[in-house]
């Protein structure tokens, strides 16, 4: 499922230029709406796209280097399971709305 993943999302709002704060959750409050961690409740209607960085940064240490685990296979996965149009764009994964 797709909230068991670490994962980061950006909107694109209609008609609104693109932010570049990422939020790290999104749920869904009710039919037809989707809220971000610094978004919403917005209208699904309302979306242009959605993007999902499918890299998790995972913090090992202060002298340890952090970790990146790729998580776009299980991704690309879970939205073929459903017939999610996306594509890939710039290492991000962007889901059509």
């Amino acid at each position: 499922m797709l909230s068991d993943l670490p994962l980061r999302y950006r909107p694109k709002i209609i008609n609104q230029e693109i932010e570049e704060l990422w939020s790290h959750w999104l749920f869904i409050p009710a039919e037809g709406y989707v809220e971000f961690e610094r978004y919403g409740p917005i209208r699904i209607a309302d979306l242009e796209w959605l993007d999902i960085d499918p890299v998790e940064v995972k913090r090992i240490g202060r002298l340890v280097p952090d970790q990146s685990i790729d998580h776009s296979e299980t991704l690309i996965q879970l939205l073929s399971q459903v017939n999610q149009p996306f594509e890939k764009y710039q290492g991000k994964i962007r889901l059509k709305c």
